[in-house]
C-alpha cells in the first residue's frame, strides 16, 4: 500500500485533478490536460475523471511503492482502455436497444 502522507499526496482527491500521481523515478504529479483529453477521445464512452479517481485509489491500496512513470502512464492508460472495452462487451451482449 502506498503512504499518502508519506508521499505527500492527497489521500481523497476530489476531482481528477487534485489527483497526484506517485512516481519513483521523477517528482509526483497531476496528469497534464492534453493526457486527460486524449483518454476522453480514446474512451468516448467511459466517464474518465470518475476512473481517474478509481484508478488513484486501486494504485494506493494495491501497489506496494510509487512505480516508475513509464508504468503509471501504462496503468493509467490500460485502465481506460479496459473500461471502454467493457462497454464494448456490454453493448454487444446487451445491446442498448433492447433484445426480444
Amino acid at each position: 500500500m502506498i503512504d499518502p502522507e508519506e508521499q505527500d499526496i492527497p489521500e481523497h482527491p476530489e476531482h481528477w485533478q487534485d489527483i497526484i500521481w506517485p512516481m519513483c523515478d521523477r517528482p509526483n504529479q497531476t496528469l497534464s490536460a492534453d493526457h486527460y483529453e486524449k483518454l476522453c477521445w480514446e474512451c468516448p464512452d467511459v466517464d474518465v475523471a470518475a476512473q481517474l479517481l478509481k484508478a488513484y485509489r486501486y494504485m494506493l491500496d494495491q501497489w506496494s511503492e510509487p512505480g516508475p512513470g513509464h508504468r503509471v502512464v501504462s496503468f493509467i492508460n490500460k485502465w481506460m482502455r479496459t473500461n471502454q472495452h467493457n462497454v464494448d462487451e456490454a453493448d454487444r451482449y446487451f445491446p442498448r436497444e433492447g433484445r426480444r
